[in-house]
């Protein structure tokens, strides 16, 4: 490795780029990560990964899951409400305030008309209220889960091959500066051992 002075600074510029993304893989068992680059497709996969890096249950994930599934459209008009509207809507699903301003809300989110965004606030009132309170308390760690195996999934195959098998310890400053200074220096000393070979 010394004989190639690319090898420290690439691993470092690909360290410090994927930062986030390999501080997500190093929350992964190595079993999950193996089956994960196997099977990435895999919904069991997929839960379990994303069970490791939200630290949430399988049966969470799994849950949460489901519902954002089972209620995808609902959670798109939510999304396209305002926090405040978000908050008063929760409180009180059923209130003529909320609802109005969450009609509001939608029809200016998705550019649609009023009794369009009407029809979606009726079937955002229609969640039952222990799902909104479960996927208010459990779906964002699941969510952020999820986005962080994304961007780990679009890391390039062959900086993580490179990564894992140059990686490791040269991530470590104190190996780093050792290896860049040997990679300067050893030239020198390897042509006073020509030159002198006795001394050495």
């Amino acid at each position: 490795m010394i004989a190639n002075p690319t090898i420290v600074p690439k691993a470092q510029a690909l360290a410090s780029r994927y930062k986030n993304q390999l501080a997500t893989a190093a929350l992964l068992t190595p079993s999950t990560a193996a089956a994960l680059t196997a099977t990435p497709h895999d919904p069991a996969v997929q839960a379990q990964a994303a069970a490791e890096v939200s630290s949430r249950s399988i049966a969470t994930v799994t849950k949460v899951m489901n519902l954002r599934a089972r209620y995808k459209d609902q959670l798109d008009a939510i999304a396209a409400m305002s926090p405040a509207t978000q908050a008063a809507l929760f409180a009180n699903p059923h209130g003529q305030g909320a609802r109005i301003a969450a009609v509001g809300d939608i029809a200016k989110g998705f550019g649609i008309p009023v009794a369009d965004a009407a029809t979606k606030v009726r079937a955002v009132a229609a969640i039952p209220m222990a799902d909104l309170v479960f996927l208010r308390a459990e779906g964002k760690p699941v969510q952020d889960a999820a986005a962080q195996l994304t961007a780990l999934g679009a890391v390039p195959a062959t900086d993580l091959e490179f990564l894992a098998t140059c990686g490791g310890s040269l991530q470590d400053p104190k190996v780093a500066a050792a290896l860049t200074y040997m990679q300067a220096e050893a030239p020198v000393v390897q042509e006073a051992a020509k030159r002198a070979p006795a001394q050495w």
